[in-house]
């Protein structure tokens, strides 16, 4: 029996990527309870460790460990004031969160109301 995948929200939001002693600007463009997926053209392998960092409303920044579970590409979002429903393939990976903390995760729940209200 499959097990029920946490919903992913779909987002367009700016936040930091820290692999291997660097850190890297990155697009958050779906987030769940479990993990993200990113925009990015750095190159990184299958199962790299990492940390994900995201400013969120009305508190410290959060951040959870992560591991690389995909390479691919997702869809943003375009907005022009002339076109409505306009994507664009971008590049990217999937983040799966690795042990992440009860604080952390409520903080991310609610953070994900918000996303959901919008």
């Amino acid at each position: 029996m499959a097990l029920d995948r946490p919903t992913r929200h779909r987002c367009d939001l700016g936040a930091k990527l820290s692999v291997g002693g660097s850190n890297h600007p990155v697009r958050i463009l779906d987030l769940s309870e479990t993990g993200a997926f990113v925009e990015t053209v750095v190159e990184l392998d299958y199962e790299e460790a990492g940390k994900l960092e995201l400013a969120l409303p009305g508190g410290e920044p959060w951040a959870a460990s992560v591991s690389v579970v995909r390479l691919g590409t997702s869809h943003r979002e375009v907005r022009h004031p002339r076109v409505e429903n306009v994507t664009v393939a971008r590049p990217g990976v999937g983040l799966q969160f690795v042990g992440m903390n009860e604080e952390d995760l409520e903080r991310l729940r609610g953070f994900l109301e918000l996303l959901d209200e919008r």
